[in-house]
């Protein structure tokens, strides 16, 4: 029986859109979605998006998701990048 390794992950998935004028009108543009892994705020969000997209951009939309994962340790060794410790 293979032993198998768990983990649930939190993503914060964004709506997002820009303002441009079309014809002297605002209108909003919608960009795709962003996805952040852990549950972020939405100051953090706007943050950077705006980091992003160089730019402001309107956040209209905030929704976070929990998913488990999972898969035999066997995988997970042989595609994982071990981590070298300087302790001893």
């Amino acid at each position: 029986m293979s032993q198998t390794m768990t983990k649930e992950v939190t993503k914060t998935i964004v709506n997002v859109a820009k303002i441009e004028l079309v014809n002297g009108e605002p209108k909003s543009i919608k960009l795709p979605d962003e996805v952040f892994i852990g549950n972020l705020s939405q100051e953090r969000v706007q943050k950077l998006l705006n980091k992003k997209y160089q730019k402001p951009v309107t956040v209209y939309g905030i929704k976070t998701e929990k998913t488990k994962y999972q898969m035999p340790i066997e995988e997970f060794i042989e595609i994982a990048k071990p981590v070298v410790s300087d302790e001893h």
